[in-house]
């Protein structure tokens, strides 16, 4: 068997429609000739809507194949990991998105699709963590405020057309206005007395964010960080996106008046006397209550394919 090739396995592909718009017409074919080139046996599928997705998820972990490739971003990725039965059957995504996030955490480099497809089959296959809020597992990363206030807001015609660069236009619009959307409240992290004033937050399950390496976290490790403002004004704001690209996952640091940067945690409670908006993985997320959530790790581990070393 050449170096780096892994047994014969029953490998499903899952491609996210809307990802794929813009790429290559012939991508899907190249990615199963790919699989079936290193001897893989290969089921393929297309999908046209996120419930159609959904349901192609259900069946492949019903057919308990030996790992499910999703192609998308981190919002696709996001989708499958909370179909039910998920953390049965290893997966991985493959980078067709807008971000790509979590392949970056994984140590993916090659982020077209074949190359990206290539590496993983001469991947391993290894245990990790979901963080969860309310009943929603996220792979990489949760926000209540501002940051969640910008992919909500962010129109999808804008980011079909700028991709990573749309967030930068809407943020920076939303920063112009006065229309504050989401409402301030209270983090608490594991013990009662640790609680602190919070705007907007920023929770993460993976080192990297919105393309800096920022954070000491890792899907392989039973923690969450967070970072967040006591108030979202302007300043503060600007304050908390310059302290996340600058420094890099440096741990001593003074953090910059109006942030608190938890570093290690399990377990956290949001609490606010009126909604407030909430993301996860990029998604846009609705929830009945979002004045009383609950963040903490999913205590069902999930497997990943990740590229060898």
């Amino acid at each position: 068997m050449p170096p780096g090739q892994r047994p014969a396995m029953k490998v499903t592909l899952i491609l996210n429609g809307n990802s794929l718009r813009g790429k290559s017409d012939g991508l899907p074919q190249t990615l199963r000739s790919i699989c079936e080139n290193r001897g893989h046996r290969v089921r393929l599928g297309v999908s046209r809507s996120l419930p159609h997705f959904r349901e192609m998820m259900r069946r492949a972990i019903a057919g308990r194949p030996d790992v499910i490739l999703v192609g998308g971003g981190d919002g696709t990725f996001h989708h499958a990991i909370n179909v039910p039965g998920a953390e049965t059957v290893p997966m991985a995504p493959l980078p067709i998105g807008t971000i790509n996030a979590f392949q970056r955490a994984a140590g993916l480099t090659a982020l077209k699709p074949p190359d990206a497809l290539r590496a993983l089959l001469g991947g391993a296959i290894v245990e990790g963590w979901c963080g969860i809020l309310a009943d929603k597992r996220f792979a990489c990363f949760a926000s209540l405020g501002f940051d969640a206030r910008a992919i909500h807001r962010n129109p999808l015609w804008l980011k079909d057309m700028m991709r990573a660069g749309s967030f930068l236009v809407t943020g920076t619009r939303l920063l112009a206005s006065s229309v504050r959307d989401s409402c301030p409240g209270t983090l608490s992290f594991d013990r009662r007395d640790l609680r602190f004033p919070a705007a907007s937050v920023l929770i993460s399950k993976i080192q990297n964010y919105a393309g800096f390496s920022c954070f000491g976290a890792s899907f392989e490790k039973p923690r969450l960080e967070a970072v967040f403002t006591a108030t979202d004004s302007a300043k503060t704001l600007m304050q908390m996106a310059s302290y996340l690209g600058a420094r890099g996952p440096v741990y001593g640091d003074p953090v910059p008046n109006g942030l608190v940067h938890v570093r290690r945690f399990r377990e956290a409670r949001w609490r606010s006397p009126c909604p407030t908006l909430v993301q996860l993985d990029g998604e846009a997320i609705l929830f009945e209550d979002t004045c009383r959530l609950k963040i903490g790790l999913d205590p069902r581990r999930q497997r990943y394919l990740v590229p060898a070393d």
